[in-house]
């Protein structure tokens, strides 16, 4: 058939399908390589992150009140714990403090018999991811 003097299947956009865009070899090589080193990279740092324990509640729960020192440095060194504000005195006392993600830890100890007199655990504060 005619029209206008041009055949109809001829027309632009007549008799043909939606056109389909295909993805070059060369890109999906790409795309896979690139998906493959981020994939690595979130290993990584995942990994990276959870080296350390999530919670150090277990050992904190496992120290307790009249506990001398060397017990109470046996149990935080068998969990790899260490006392960040170590040997650091308030109002007369030594302080052991710790912490994980979510809390802070703090050991008091008698400065004459090196006993725990006090532990304390607080939640630190959440901080918004966006502000």
């Amino acid at each position: 058939m005619m029209s206008n003097g041009i055949p109809l299947s001829s027309k632009a956009g007549m008799n043909r399908g939606p056109e389909q865009r295909q993805i070059r070899p060369g890109a999906l090589a790409i795309l896979a390589r690139t998906s493959g080193v981020g994939l690595a990279f979130v290993c990584i740092l995942l990994a990276y992150n959870l080296r350390n324990p999530i919670s150090r509640l277990d050992t904190f729960r496992r120290v307790q009140v009249g506990m001398d020192r060397k017990e109470t440095v046996r149990i935080l060194m068998s969990d790899d714990v260490h006392c960040e504000g170590y040997a650091f005195f308030e109002n007369e006392h030594e302080v052991c403090r710790f912490e994980d993600y979510w809390r802070e830890y703090r050991f008091t100890f008698d400065p004459e018999n090196g006993h725990i007199i006090a532990k304390a655990m607080t939640f630190k504060p959440i901080t918004p991811l966006l502000r």
